[in-house]
């Protein structure tokens, strides 16, 4: 495996929304990125991107408590 850096949000853009989006975090202890939908077009739904370090880099999963239906399969368990 590997490690994340002390910031593990180094680099990491939070004004890079999109018009689908309300909001883009980045918490620098784990490099979690939460992605908030805008309420109308995107239903609010919230992504949850978790890091993993490994040996070739990192992985992310998706999770979310958003019905499944408005967020990508990538997402849905």
């Amino acid at each position: 495996g590997g490690t994340l850096p002390a910031d593990a949000c180094v680099g990491f853009n939070g004004t890079s929304v999109t018009t689908n989006m309300a909001s883009l975090a980045c918490t620098p202890a784990t490099g979690v990125i939460t992605a908030t939908g805008d309420a109308t077009k995107a239903k609010g739904a919230v992504l949850v991107f978790t890091p993993t370090a490994v040996a070739t880099g990192v992985t992310w999963k998706c999770t979310t408590t958003t019905a499944v239906k408005y967020v990508p399969a990538e997402c849905r368990g």
